[in-house]
């Protein structure tokens, strides 16, 4: 539970196992705006009566060209508002805002990052409010929105869960006793490898994300990447890439690419439909290649372990995709 999302826009319940009368003495608000903002709007509004309380409780977010960004809380007559200058750029591209708060340290951060490399923007102060898990959870059912804002969420971490690799729950992966949809895989099943055989997966684990902005998952077309159906994956997923085009450009019978880098809009797109998705990640408990309906996947790998195949680099990925366009040699994988 700490590293992982207990509350999402759009998301009627709260993810996990969580009490809903529990207090979070810790944890972050994370926001994804779609820039440019401009001129004086509400992003985020939302006033309810708190669950544990019985009073009147609120948060808001607002963008002032002049006064820059202000999040304003309320608990009955307790009001709180924190104030980030010069916040938002008219420029298109992301924002992320992350408000932070420590109510055992007595501290609270307000930050936004424009997602281009430069460092962010904070503020910080003391003796912040703490909410209940059930006013968390309605703040994200429930929370009136500017269209700008992509998505927002809690969690108990000090930032945010980092975006990983995961592939969709209907995923057909190929076991010895043919293919499986991925979410009905458990610990202890057999599933067949390129480079090891047949293996037994070490765990399954299945995570609740959100579906837009940074966290936005890629479509890989059929039959693109040699299956007959599409395929849905986080942008961080690794593929096996093979065939003439890969052993001429890298020398290599094989190589990985992170699906974000092979959106080119054709064979693999960037999709915002959902707001919340629910992936899957399979644990051999070392890297591992499997392949579903002819799509070479990467497992889930230890950080330590080594790669079964060299994982290129964004700018490695481009000429390849040249190279296909131009040539119409497909599928890749």
């Amino acid at each position: 539970m700490p590293d992982s999302w207990i509350a999402l826009s759009d998301h009627a319940a709260p993810i996990g196992d969580v009490d809903p009368a529990d207090i979070l003495p810790r944890g972050s608000l994370v926001l994804e705006m779609s820039m440019p903002v401009t001129g004086p709007v509400v992003l985020l509004d939302h006033t309810q009566i708190g669950a544990r309380s019985g009073r009147e409780i609120g948060l808001s977010l607002f963008h002032d060209p002049v006064r820059g960004l202000i999040l304003l809380q309320r608990q009955g007559k307790r009001l709180l508002r924190h104030i980030l200058p010069d916040a938002l750029e008219a420029q298109n591209g992301l924002a992320r805002m992350i408000y932070q708060w420590d109510a055992l340290m007595r501290c609270w951060s307000l930050s936004v990052d424009m997602l281009d490399g430069r460092p962010p923007r904070v503020t910080t102060g003391s003796d912040p409010m703490v909410w209940t898990m059930a006013d968390l959870v309605g703040l994200c059912a429930s929370g009136l929105r500017h269209p700008a804002v992509l998505w927002f969420g809690v969690t108990m971490r000090a930032d945010m869960p980092a975006p990983q690799p995961w592939i969709g729950q209907r995923t057909p992966i190929d076991t010895p006793r043919g293919p499986v949809p991925a979410g009905l895989l458990r610990a202890g099943d057999l599933v067949s490898t390129l480079d090891a055989g047949p293996r037994p997966l070490r765990a399954v684990h299945t995570l609740q994300v959100p579906g837009r902005g940074a966290f936005a998952p890629v479509l890989l077309r059929a039959p693109y990447f040699g299956q007959t159906q599409d395929l849905l994956v986080s942008s961080e997923q690794a593929i096996g890439l093979q065939g003439t085009s890969v052993e001429y450009l890298y020398g290599e019978d094989r190589v990985l690419a992170a699906a974000g880098h092979m959106a080119d809009g054709i064979a693999a797109f960037v999709d915002n439909r959902r707001a919340v998705l629910s992936g899957v990640t399979l644990d051999f408990g070392t890297s591992a290649l499997m392949t579903a309906d002819g799509c070479i996947l990467m497992a889930r790998a230890d950080p330590d372990s080594a790669l079964p195949a060299r994982l290129l680099h964004r700018f490695e990925v481009t000429p390849l995709l040249a190279m296909q366009a131009r040539s119409g040699l497909r599928p890749v994988a």
